[in-house]
């Protein structure tokens, strides 16, 4: 990383000069290795996840079970048989016990479906792969007995900070007051209560409540990384663990922001995935009109938004401060370099004007040519144009459709004024077409 120092024109007022050093270039990625990428890991489908769970819970009570006490009393009937009884005892301990062996064999190959992720479409609408600081729509999920946020939520990579909105788990004492209060006192008081497992689908429901943290990406602990899914800790007040896992379209895009503000937790497949930089990808949108914006745009091309040069967010154009990162910039002068205060006109050391940026020329909006400023006929194609505001107009109208400009006729022979109806100038006699 090399420092840099940029200038950018501020009309009426200058250059604005920064001095810090030039961000991270994000080029587009293509992830390759011999395998998959590491985004594409094993997920079911939510149905089959409840088939699978249905028949593993059958397969216990049904069939493991069963052959268990089956075992039990075959290896039982064993102990007390005699040597013309041993060898139908054996088998018919035998027998169960294979069955049982098949039984395990099964579920420890259906374990790592039960235990995958299931699959879910993001809510957020697709977004390209290459496209860097929009949401996420994720699901939480919970690390251990720790109190985070679980179910849907969003999260944003911004540029300083990592973005998380989800809702919070209750805690473990708003769970054991609702209990006291539906189950254990109804039930001295009054012989019946709420069951356990309702009451602490109450409490579940009661206590969540919806909350949002900013995360510097200095302050990321234990950060760890596992097919879609993130997990880390930060210093602070609970929440302070978090776990969350993105959809499959935005398996890549999330491996992306990693390599960009968090390189260090992609780290380790560099290697493997062989991470080969081809091409500038579109980092970031205006945050005014949601036009993407090549790396390290300082003003959108689109609607000319201002924008920090640091974390992309939208700044007043005599802005010395960024309202997010609180980036300071400097101006000087565009000739000698001296600095200059935001309101000068003209540099006090060298005496240069400062000039505003100059006004794009218009165009047709017939045959989409350049116009001159205040032409009221297309040269291309013969459009006749509102002198004002350039929006096409009849031949013969009075008013511009769009600004509401009056217009006057005037013989082009003498200048006399005259009607939109006259065919023949009433002062000179010419005959208009």
């Amino acid at each position: 990383m090399q420092s840099s120092v940029k200038s950018v024109l501020i009309p009426q007022v200058g250059l604005i000069t920064y001095h810090e050093e030039a961000p991270m270039s994000l080029e587009q990625t293509t992830l390759r290795s011999e395998g998959k990428p590491p985004w594409q890991d094993r997920e079911v489908s939510y149905a089959v996840k409840l088939v699978m769970t249905t028949g593993v819970v059958l397969l216990v009570l049904v069939v493991i079970l069963p052959l268990a006490l089956t075992v039990l009393s075959a290896l039982s009937l064993t102990l007390k048989a005699t040597r013309e009884t041993l060898v139908p005892a054996l088998l018919m301990a035998f027998i169960p016990l294979a069955i049982l062996g098949l039984c395990i064999f099964g579920f420890v190959k259906l374990w790592p479906y039960l235990s995958a992720p299931t699959r879910f479409d993001p809510k957020l609408g697709g977004v390209a792969p290459s496209t860097l600081g929009e949401n996420f729509y994720v699901k939480f999920e919970r690390q251990w007995l720790a109190r985070s946020f679980r179910g849907d939520g969003v999260v944003k990579f911004r540029g300083e900070q990592l973005y998380l909105d989800g809702k919070l788990d209750p805690s473990i004492a708003f769970q054991i007051g609702v209990i006291v209060v539906v189950t254990v006192i109804p039930l001295v008081l009054f012989g019946c209560g709420l069951g356990l497992i309702p009451a602490l689908v109450v409490a579940y429901w009661m206590g969540r409540k919806e909350m949002t943290r900013l995360i510097p990406y200095q302050g990321t602990l234990n950060l760890s990384v596992k097919g879609r899914g993130v997990s880390f800790s930060c210093p602070g007040e609970s929440p302070n663990r978090f776990k969350f896992r993105v959809a499959s379209p935005d398996g890549e895009r999330l491996y992306r922001e990693l390599q960009h503000h968090l390189p260090q937790a992609v780290a380790e497949w560099a290697p493997q995935l062989r991470l080969i930089l081809s091409g500038p990808a579109v980092s970031r949108r205006c945050p005014t009109c949601r036009n993407p914006l090549p790396e390290g745009a300082v003003t959108c091309p689109t609607c000319g938004q201002s924008l920090c040069s640091k974390c992309g967010a939208a700044m007043n154009d005599d802005g010395m401060t960024c309202p997010v990162c609180q980036t300071e910039f400097t101006l000087s002068c565009s000739r000698c370099g001296a600095a200059v205060a935001a309101g000068d006109t003209t540099c006090p050391h060298c005496g240069e004007i400062f000039d505003s940026k100059p006004a794009e020329a218009k165009c047709c909006p017939a045959c989409r040519n350049p116009v001159p400023e205040g032409a009221d006929t297309c040269t291309a194609c013969g459009q006749s144009l509102c002198p004002e505001c350039g929006a096409a107009v009849g031949d013969d109208a009075a008013t511009c459709p769009v600004c509401q400009t009056q217009f006057t006729l005037s013989c082009p022979v003498c200048g006399a004024v005259i009607a939109a109806s006259d065919t023949t100038c009433p002062h000179c006699g010419e005959t208009f077409d």
